[in-house]
């Protein structure tokens, strides 16, 4: 144990002893240095109550492993590998901006100190990378050069220092946790999107560059996608529920998404400088903004990758850890020209919808690049997990080669009918696409994604709102999830009534904007019918009309009996027969294929179709188009 001791007092006083090595002093008497890190460029600390605590390296010796050992004033500052009896310097500053697309020389001076076997290394990596590469500087005249390849100075700038050694003496300039920095200053050819816009789909796109005065949509889009033409591009943000479209779109800052569509593979960019951290959270960098209330378009500010699972966010200066639910709907919705989708990775230039549940919130993107994770298809995204007392149906609505899937309709224990957390927020209706969500019972604001109801032994009724639109298919799927003594009927604003299978799939007349889906017990269902069934018999005008091949023809019956549908050409003549035999009360739709009798394919022309139901007895007239 004496000897332990002795060893530690013998390198304390080597450490007092050593000379000062011609580098920066550290005169704070309360500066610290943590296990591992480097004191720039060598120099003497003068601070009395200077402490080292714990695997520090200690010179030449090797490591300390006491976790209570301390050094105190007259530390030597390179204290990473060898003290140097040398000094270097580097005239650079802290920050330099530089212009992009230029090969730029640097230089570290040797001002004492010499050696044949003098040599430099220097560190570097681009913005975001989390390890640093290396490349051998040459020697010339009492310096030490190296010159960065204007390939390197890009988008994403640079951090970098040195290594300066001589023999077995070595000191740094700089250091991984404090670096010097380049930051580009690019032309708009030199930051430009670097891949092509997805032909004539639409994407939520953003702008990773840096600007010094303000730069309105203009400014950035015009030169790039051409002349207004809204056949070719189409370009505007979103704020309120509103799209406000180009010219008068919000300006463009790092971090705001914008709607954009484009023929011909159109790439954008804009002059300006590359990005860098404007906040910190303990020894982490970030890109700090501040968000609205409600849904937000926003896009990832940064020129690389970023995960959504690292993404930071705080209300009133304090940053919790995760994505809280009081804060925000744990999903970044992400689309792919079709549909949403849930976002894992952000990557550059593009953009999501969140949901911010309270005012005066601010994100964090991390000053670190991630990998590429392909979003989560929404179709296939649970908020709980299935079980014999927990169970949902899926509706999706389909219309313009565009889908509005991952809505879902269930009961879980634990849940309840107000908004909670198997509650999510349907995101905002995307540019010519359909849209289908849940309203809750308590009036709570939404609409919602998902509608997940307390348990239930007879059943439940979900209100769903369908915007209006044409050609819209209406989809149900997962009627397997629910009890067998359960079933399922979709009654719509029309006062329509479908009893659910399987797999449903509806086509919605234009007028449709609203419905109800009602899931329980036969006596449930009974107990609703007041409100489902028509007060009276009808026969509706087909759809649609004109039609090629198929059409879809629509009737109620107020009360069960022998129901015949007939179809007739111009002439009188039968066609064919859709229907001949007892159906129950309710409304009711039959497709005709366009085929007569004999499976042929009818001819262009005027028909008729004709219903009897008990004393009840109409004919109507549609026309088929080839």
């Amino acid at each position: 144990m004496q000897l332990k001791y002795l060893i530690i007092l013998l390198l304390a006083a080597a450490f007092w002893l050593l000379p000062s090595t011609g580098g920066a002093q550290i005169s704070s008497a309360s500066y610290g240095i943590r296990a591992g890190e480097v004191v720039n460029g060598g120099g003497q600390s003068s601070s009395t109550s200077y402490y080292l605590g714990g695997s520090v390296p200690i010179l030449p010796a090797g490591i300390s492993t006491s976790t209570g050992y301390a050094i105190k004033g007259g530390v030597t500052g390179a204290i990473y590998g060898t003290t140097a009896a040398f000094n270097a310097t580097y005239s650079g500053d802290a920050t330099i901006t530089l212009p992009a697309g230029n090969d730029y020389a640097m230089q570290v001076l040797i001002t004492s100190g010499s050696g044949a076997d003098t040599s430099g290394t220097f560190y570097y990596r681009l913005g975001g990378q989390s390890s640093y590469g290396t490349a051998a500087m040459t020697k010339g005249a009492g310096q030490l050069n190296y010159t960065v390849p204007a390939a390197q100075l890009g988008l994403r700038g640079m951090e970098y220092y040195f290594k300066i050694k001589i023999g077995a003496d070595s000191l740094y300039i700089g250091s991984s946790a404090n670096p010097y920095v380049f930051i580009s200053n690019l032309t708009d050819d030199q930051a430009q999107r670097p891949a092509a816009m997805p032909e004539a789909s639409y994407r939520i796109i953003g702008v990773p560059i840096g600007f010094s005065v303000r730069q309105t949509v203009v400014n950035v889009f015009l030169d790039d996608l051409g002349a207004v033409d809204k056949k070719q591009w189409r370009l505007g943000s979103y704020t309120n529920d509103t799209i406000t479209e180009y010219p008068d779109a919000a300006d463009v800052t790092p971090g705001r998404g914008y709607w954009l569509i484009a023929r011909g593979g159109r790439r954008y960019g804009a002059a300006g400088f590359s990005m860098r951290p404007n906040a910190s959270i303990g020894p982490d960098s970030y890109y700090r903004i501040s968000l609205d209330t409600g849904w937000v378009q926003i896009a990832n500010p940064l020129p690389f990758n970023v995960a959504w699972a690292d993404i930071r966010f705080d209300t009133a200066g304090v940053v919790a850890p995760g994505h809280p639910a009081a804060v925000l709907n744990d999903v970044a919705y992400s689309y792919n020209g079709s549909s949403y989708a849930s976002a894992t990775t952000i990557p550059s230039w593009e953009g999501v919808f969140i949901h911010i549940n309270r005012p005066g919130v601010r994100i964090y993107f991390p000053y670190s690049e991630s990998g590429t994770i392909a979003p989560r298809l929404l179709a296939e995204q649970m908020p709980f997990k299935e079980s014999p007392s927990s169970w949902s149906v899926q509706l999706s609505v389909e219309a313009n080669g565009r889908i509005d899937d991952g809505n879902f309709a269930g009961i879980a224990p634990g849940a309840s009918s107000a908004v909670d957390e198997y509650d999510y927020y349907e995101p905002p209706q995307a540019p010519e696409a359909p849209s289908l969500a849940f309203l809750l019972p308590e009036g709570d604001k939404g609409p919602f994604r998902t509608d997940i109801r307390p348990v239930t032994s007879d059943g439940d009724i979900w209100n769903i709102r369908i915007l209006p639109g044409s050609g819209r298919v209406l989809k149900i799927s997962g009627l397997k999830n629910i009890p067998p003594d359960m079933a399922g009927l979709l009654h719509l604003s029309d006062g329509s009534v479908y009893k659910l299978t399987q797999d449903n799939s509806i086509n919605l007349p234009d007028n449709i904007t609203s419905g109800r889906l009602l899931i329980g017990t036969e006596k449930f269902l009974n107990n609703q019918g007041q409100s489902i069934l028509p007060l009276s018999y009808a026969l509706y005008q087909n759809y649609p009309n004109p039609f090629n091949p198929v059409t879809n023809i629509k009737f109620a019956l107020p009360q069960s009996g022998t129901v015949r549908l007939e179809i007739f050409n111009i002439l009188g003549q039968k066609v064919r027969t859709l229907v001949n035999g007892e159906l129950p009360a309710g409304f009711h739709t039959v497709a005709w294929d366009g085929k007569d009798a004999g499976g042929n394919e009818a001819a262009t022309g005027i028909y008729f179709y004709r219903l009897n139901a008990g004393d009840f007895r109409e004919i109507k007239k549609m026309l088929m188009l080839k």
